[in-house]
């Protein structure tokens, strides 16, 4: 893969963000620093970077593809309130692994499984306007 100011800026932008951002996200967090990238060119090169096992991209399903610094097996836990992606550890014979492969026609070489739920962060919100609701509302 050939060097390019933009190319190299898009894979330092995914490789510091912790985030999974969006190519939107990429685009803007870029563009403070090249004005004239064009969100054409953030596409083309998050594909050519994952293509090239640079980055990751990660499909969730409803929404926009995000993409992912780390490169190795790990598997995601998506927050239904906020969106946001977490990387979430998960040793190669765990889960389902150890009974799917003998049940398979062939070898498995990887897998990605998504968890859903509420992260802490949001339900501390939640639990917060809860108990804030329950003060606000007189008793009978």
């Amino acid at each position: 893969m050939r060097y390019s100011k933009q190319r190299t800026a898009i894979l330092d932008f995914v490789r510091e963000s912790c985030s999974h951002p969006t190519a939107s996200e990429v685009y803007d967090g870029v563009r403070t620093n090249l004005p004239q990238i064009s969100l054409g060119t953030v596409y083309r090169n998050l594909i050519q970077l994952c293509e090239a096992g640079m980055i990751a991209a990660v499909e969730v399903g409803d929404g926009p593809t995000r993409f992912d610094r780390r490169i190795d097996e790990h598997q995601h836990y998506r927050c239904r309130s906020c969106n946001k992606l977490f990387d979430v550890e998960t040793p190669r014979n765990s889960l389902f692994t150890a009974d799917l492969e003998s049940s398979l026609p062939g070898t498995l070489e990887a897998y990605s499984a998504m968890f859903y739920g509420i992260c802490e962060a949001c339900q501390d919100r939640k639990d917060d306007m809860d108990s804030t609701r329950e003060r606000k509302e007189p008793s009978c």
